[in-house]
C-alpha cells in the first residue's frame, strides 16, 4: 500500500468530519508542522486534491516562505 490511501485518505476524511461537525461559517485553518523536506507541502497538497475533488470544497495553501521572502529570494533558494 503507498503511502496516500494508507496515511493522507484518513486525514483528509478527518478534516472533512471537522469541516461536517462545525456549527461556525469561519474558515477552517489546518496547520502543517514539520522540518524542512518532511513533506509538509505535499501533504498539503494532497489534502487539497482530496478535499476539491471528492468533497468539492475550496482551498488554500500559505507557505509561510511566503510571507518573509520575497518571489526572487524563494526561486534563488530553490536553486541551491
Amino acid at each position: 500500500m503507498t503511502a496516500a490511501p494508507k496515511f493522507y485518505v484518513p486525514l483528509g476524511l478527518w478534516v472533512e468530519q471537522q469541516l461536517a461537525d462545525r456549527q461556525s461559517s469561519e474558515p477552517f485553518v489546518l496547520g502543517i508542522n514539520g522540518a524542512q523536506g518532511t513533506g509538509k507541502s505535499t501533504l498539503a497538497d494532497l489534502i487539497c486534491e482530496y478535499l476539491a475533488g471528492a468533497h468539492d470544497r475550496s482551498t488554500v495553501v500559505l507557505s509561510i516562505d511566503d510571507l518573509y521572502l520575497t518571489r526572487a529570494q524563494r526561486a534563488g533558494a530553490a536553486l541551491r
